[in-house]
């Protein structure tokens, strides 16, 4: 949230009561932290959501990922990001760490099913005369 992000120790809602903006006050006055109650429990709805585990990549690992699941090779990663083959494989490793997956179809699968990469067609698909 934007204000608590900002630093702020309080957040009472417009509304709130005298007795309410009061208790706020004597709180924050006292060193401690005070949210509204609708606006602790919005916050702990939304603490309480999972988390994709590649939301917690880093950027290059992030990159390595998508080019993995886009088909690429570790070597034509390497050429594309300017890295060494070995660097690419650490954060191969990285990635599959991080996901508890397996293999490089694992994590295809993992980039499709969370919307990071796009499933492309089957070739055969494309082939059909359209004239047909």
């Amino acid at each position: 949230m934007p204000c608590l992000d900002a630093g702020a120790a309080g957040f009472v809602q417009k509304g709130a009561s005298g007795t309410e903006i009061r208790a706020a006050i004597e709180r924050v006055a006292a060193g401690h932290v005070y949210l509204s109650p609708e606006l602790a429990t919005l916050l702990v709805n939304r603490s309480a959501r999972p988390v994709a585990p590649h939301t917690h990549l880093s950027h290059r690992e992030m990159s390595v990922l998508v080019r993995l699941a886009t088909g690429l090779t570790n070597a034509q990663i390497s050429d594309e990001l300017s890295l060494d083959p070995r660097t690419v494989s650490t954060y191969r490793r990285r990635v599959l760490n991080k996901l508890g997956l397996s293999t490089n179809f694992d994590l295809i699968r993992y980039a499709a099913d969370h919307g990071i990469v796009v499933e492309t067609p089957r070739i055969d698909a494309m082939t059909t005369n359209p004239g047909n």
